[in-house]
């Protein structure tokens, strides 16, 4: 008689496959929260053109933010409080706790919501990275 045996590492491979696909994908949210919260900053920090108040410190004077642009940063007080946090392995947070960043984005000075430069940057990031989310 003869016979062969025939033997495969499929179930092995798939394992590897998963491990390298989470490894990717938790790897995409960390970018693209990260890529998200320097964005948020970055658009605060942009020019604004807004009016032009007299600013008693150092007089330097302050320019506000104008409806559709990112506040403008003042005392650094909403800047400094934009965090991340990973909530678990595919999900990250990006934040801000401070009373008055809601009354901001419902008065148009859009920082963190769709309408945000921000998160359309972030949204074109995430597009680009996706394409890269394979397992090789």
């Amino acid at each position: 008689m003869i016979s062969v045996k025939i033997k495969n590492n499929i179930n092995r491979r798939a394992d590897e496959v998963q491990t390298k696909y989470e490894n990717n994908a938790q790897n995409y949210v960390d970018s693209i929260a990260s890529y998200f919260r320097s964005q948020v900053i970055r658009s605060m920090y942009a020019p604004k053109t807004g009016k032009t108040y007299p600013k008693t410190k150092a007089n330097i004077p302050h320019i506000s933010s104008a409806r559709g642009e990112a506040p403008a940063v003042d005392t650094g007080t909403l800047v400094g409080s934009i965090d991340l946090r990973k909530i678990s392995k595919l999900v990250a947070k990006v934040f801000t706790n401070t009373e008055y960043a809601p009354f901001l984005e419902n008065m148009d000075r859009y920082f963190m919501s769709p309408q945000s430069v921000a998160y359309k940057n972030s949204e074109k990031m995430g597009k680009a990275l996706i394409k890269k989310l394979k397992v090789r």
